[in-house]
């Protein structure tokens, strides 16, 4: 090859092939680190059967499940895909990025009872084998968050929960975490899921645990009613005394905690808490009678009263 034709060969076919390859690395990192990025939310599938047709919001899209089913559509009225159909029964939690499930389901037979850790894309396909596990009789395994490389989960038996992670990737670990988690953990669904918020039915307390350093850094104290993550705060409710609650805003790790409203002295309930309002009960004599539901606005700082089909319930 002469040096001219080596010079054209240089410029009209090695420079253009270098340069593709040099741009598909970049996008392929690019889309390495945005997937890694992408936050998981935990969705509790627990009544949504799927011939009900009732679904549940998670990451950008809808999801619902059967015994051993689970659905994905992209809107809540839109074609639902099968994402998995199985004899055997999925648990409830799942967790999800939008593009991407984490799912686990019992496996019982007369030698053994185990559960079983899959992954699936929400496009369907790609269903893959993460983890076997060896259960004891009785016991449940729920996923409960995924913080970097780690998937935490739980295995429980009446009362007693263990809480564990599972490094994804190869060469998998197991290590146990806490011996005395309880039920009804609620996950931050916020940027990073870096908290694990453990809530106590007993005395009520919400313990906060840490996924960057695997610990429970902050208790907050007994009778806690209603607690809610929303975004990069807590919302919680606390008993002030017999006939008295308030409500709190506080950081993700439970730090500042500042009072947002004491609620009137013989509140006897608070049935729903978000981000701008909380809704409760108490009889208030008025001069055209009792009024008994009412509201209270963050934003104006006012109390209202409302009827009751305006009333709402929920966490």
């Amino acid at each position: 090859m002469t040096a001219k034709s080596k010079k054209i060969w240089l410029s009209t076919v090695f420079l253009p092939v270098l340069t593709v390859l040099i741009l598909m690395c970049v996008a392929f990192a690019t889309t390495e680190k945005a997937d890694a990025a992408a936050k998981y939310e935990r969705l509790d599938t627990r009544g949504t059967p799927y011939n009900t047709g009732q679904r549940l919001e998670a990451a950008g899209g809808w999801y619902l499940k059967d015994w051993g089913e689970l659905y994905f559509s992209k809107t809540k009225e839109g074609k639902a895909r099968t994402l998995v159909k199985t004899s055997n029964q999925l648990q409830y939690p799942i967790l999800t990025n939008g593009s991407k499930v984490y799912y686990s389901m019992d496996i019982d037979s007369w030698k053994k009872h185990k559960a079983k850790i899959y992954s699936v894309g929400t496009n369907g396909k790609n269903r893959k084998l993460i983890k076997t596990l060896t259960m004891q009789p009785g016991e449940q395994l729920e996923l409960v968050n995924i913080y970097g490389n780690r998937l935490y989960f739980e295995k429980h038996r009446d009362e007693n929960c263990k809480l564990y992670y599972l490094t994804l990737g190869k060469n998998s670990k197991i290590k146990k975490v806490s011996s005395n988690f309880h039920l009804n953990t609620q996950v931050n669904a916020g940027p990073g899921a870096r908290y694990i918020y453990d809530r106590n039915q007993t005395d009520r307390s919400v313990r906060i645990f840490d996924c960057k350093t695997n610990k429970v850094i902050r208790r907050i104290p007994q009778y806690v009613y209603k607690f809610t993550v929303i975004q990069d705060k807590v919302y919680y409710v606390l008993s002030a005394g017999m006939f008295e609650s308030k409500v709190y805003q506080a950081s993700l790790n439970g730090a500042d905690p500042t009072v947002l409203v004491t609620l009137p002295t013989g509140s006897i309930g608070v049935d729903y808490l978000d981000d701008t309002e909380v809704y409760y009960q108490v009889d208030i004599e008025t001069e055209t009678g009792v009024e008994h539901f009412h509201v209270y606005d963050f934003a104006t700082k006012t109390h209202r009263h409302i009827p009751l089909e305006e009333y709402r319930l929920g966490y």
